[in-house]
């Protein structure tokens, strides 16, 4: 299929709930109209999420379903993110808390389908049983699925079917019975599935590590921080300066860097096998570590090792060329007599602004960059992920570091003066309750490999409110980036087939709903 763009819609509202701003921004956006046949047809559009679009996100959306129901479609990108910066770049926090939400997003993708309506010669009064009504699909995958979802909720005279895969709805109500060490409980029982011996492997490496740095700070005879990073491989030039004086901090961020690491591999996880990162990984913490003789040499070697995985697999690389400092050499030489080929930059996770650190506002990792600022800020004003580890016994993360609102009030407070809303969007639009608000077509999709899986719905809640669950998929499998995957499972295939179907049956009954 043709995919046209990037465009830019120019009448874009700065703020949807102002009457009395006018003021106006170009928010990006792609489209392909290659099986479009035209006025009667559905639209699917591709809802944008915590990072720049570049092309058209999901190729089964383009090469199956516009194909199946000669569509067309819309992929839109966020507000804050990528080109789409309605106050230009480097907003302020002021500007964030004005114009960065959930809702303002909404109503932006709102509008934007009414002009696409309008432009394509589509039904615009809402008339469904007009032969030029053009049913809406909205699609997104994980925080834009959650999105699709309440396009559909929230706007149902405009939206006609919300399609949403690994929507994480329960993390976001914020619910006082909400399990904050669940997320990753499962990731630690993927892994272990995946690698006999992960679990074990990783928390010996993490504690081991753990303890050593803080062995290394006493009165007599201590080791800096700089220092020791720098024997794991980790690239002094350009090592975070909040870490400079603190052994205790140095520790627990070197956790949460296997934390954080291991939170991308499990969503990444498929088509499940041998080759993925997540399997690679946990093979490198289980590398001589078969009894209970491990040995703190041993248990460096392996977190060393780990770094420049990470670095080869195209995250943190310092390219020697731009640095003149020893440790980005081709080689350096540790104490303990391990080689490190180059050396990993911390910075490449951690997000630009004030007082950030690699322990960001969303514990299973937020990236580095402004796209990781504007998603830190999201974190801090509305969606508030609750994800600790180890604190019930269930997790291969230690030393155990439970999640709490006190924690992240601090900093958010230091990041940005916000503070934390948990509830806000739950009572605003109650999507606790969609049953009983009379919530209907919505498509939940589910990868029960996925660490994000324990937070969303899994079972149907309605006739039209239904849920599919892959027991090979990772974080929305069924829509990734590739159409089909190389190694599709049978599973994933067969849910093509029934998302398939769904649609039509739905569409088909437009009228009726």
């Amino acid at each position: 299929p043709i995919q046209k763009g990037p465009f830019f819609y120019h009448d874009q509202q700065l703020d949807h709930f102002n009457d009395a701003d006018n003021r106006t921004w170009s928010n990006l956006y792609y489209t392909s109209d290659t099986y479009f046949a035209g006025p009667g047809h559905p639209i699917f559009v591709i809802i944008g999420g915590e990072g720049p679009v570049t092309n058209i996100l999901y190729p089964y959306v383009t090469k199956r379903l516009a194909r199946e129901f000669e569509g067309y479609v819309l992929q839109t990108e966020h507000r804050f993110y990528g080109e789409s910066q309605p106050v230009g770049l480097y907003p302020s926090n002021d500007d964030m808390k004005r114009y960065l939400s959930p809702e303002q997003a909404l109503a932006d993708w709102i509008q934007l389908i009414q002009h696409t309506r309008k432009t394509l010669g589509c039904d615009t009064t809402g008339d469904k049983s007009s032969p030029t009504y053009c049913p809406v699909v909205t699609i997104g995958g994980s925080y834009p699925g959650f999105l699709s979802a309440m396009m559909r909720f929230v706007y149902p005279t405009v939206v006609d079917i919300g399609y949403a895969s690994s929507a994480p709805l329960i993390l976001y109500e914020h619910l006082p019975s909400f399990d904050t060490n669940g997320y990753y409980d499962k990731v630690s029982q993927v892994a272990e599935e995946a690698s006999p011996g992960c679990a074990r492997g990783v928390q010996s490496t993490l504690q081991h590590v753990h303890d050593w740095v803080m062995e290394n700070d006493n009165d007599n005879a201590a080791v800096s921080t700089t220092a020791l990073a720098a024997q794991l491989g980790i690239c002094a030039s350009t090592f975070p300066t909040y870490l400079h004086e603190s052994h205790s901090l140095l520790a627990r961020e070197l956790t949460m860097l296997v934390v954080a690491s291991n939170a991308d591999f499990n969503m990444a996880y498929y088509p499940p096998s041998a080759d993925t990162d997540l399997v690679q990984a946990c093979e490198i913490f289980s590398a001589d570590n078969d009894n209970d003789d491990d040995t703190t040499a041993s248990a460096l070697e392996r977190y060393a090792k780990f770094i420049q995985y990470k670095k080869m697999a195209g995250e943190g690389g310092e390219d020697a060329s731009s640095s003149s400092s020893s440790e980005s050499s081709s080689s350096s030489s540790s104490n303990d007599n391990t080689v490190v080929d180059d050396c990993f930059d911390l910075q490449t996770e951690i997000a630009t602004g004030a007082n950030a650190t690699l322990s960001s506002a969303d514990w299973s990792g937020a990236g580095d960059g402004e796209n990781a600022r504007m998603w830190e800020f999201q974190i801090c004003q509305d969606l508030v992920v609750q994800t600790g580890f180890g604190s019930d016994g269930n997790s291969m993360f230690v030393p155990p570091r439970a999640w709490t609102l006190a924690w992240l009030t601090e900093h958010c407070a230091n990041r940005f003066h916000v503070t934390p809303q948990p509830g806000r969007m739950r009572n605003m639009w109650h999507y606790d309750e969609l049953v009983q608000q009379n919530a209907s077509h919505i498509l939940f999709t589910n990868g029960l490999k996925d660490g994000w899986s324990v937070s969303s719905y899994l079972d149907d809640l309605s006739d039209t409110i239904v849920a599919l669950n892959f027991p090979n998929g990772a974080h929305h499998s069924d829509l990734a980036h590739e159409y089909p995957v190389p190694g599709e499972t049978s599973d994933i295939e067969q849910g093509h087939e029934d998302i398939v179907e769904i649609l039509r049956s739905w569409l088909d009954n437009v009228e009726g709903f």
